[in-house]
């Protein structure tokens, strides 16, 4: 078997740029949330009330994201090409599903354990 270094290296090479980018998306994501949790607190806003339905709201936010995804797609599918107006609004939908989807996860794990979330019907649920 003849082993070719160089394309090992290459694709040691995309897999680096690879995460490298996903990790940069991510902080992107965790600055935007940072971003809109001062303007949430700003108008005194608990995250209870911004989504009084929990899961509900979040599943519901996840769900409209999908759908601006799906039209940003089809839009460009119509089109030749890209355009930066539109590949930027598939960003700024992505950015936002990353955080949807982590509130989410945020909420449910804070459900699950307890800690001081209310449940819709209004109970706490009970530590076991």
């Amino acid at each position: 078997m003849i082993i070719n270094k160089h394309a090992d290296q290459e694709i040691e090479s995309v897999d680096k740029l690879f995460w490298d980018r996903y990790k940069a998306i991510l902080k992107k994501a965790i600055d935007i949330c940072e971003d809109r949790q001062v303007s949430y607190v700003g108008d005194a806003s608990t995250i209870l009330e911004y989504w009084p339905h929990g899961e509900n709201d979040l599943i519901y936010e996840i769900n409209k994201k999908n759908k601006r995804l799906m039209g940003l797609h089809a839009l460009e599918s119509k089109k030749t090409g890209i355009t930066q107006k539109t590949a930027d609004k598939v960003e700024d939908t992505l950015l936002d599903q990353i955080n949807y989807c982590a509130y989410l996860l945020a909420y449910r794990a804070m459900v699950e354990t307890g800690e001081n979330i209310v449940r819709r019907n209004g109970t706490k649920k009970p530590k076991t």
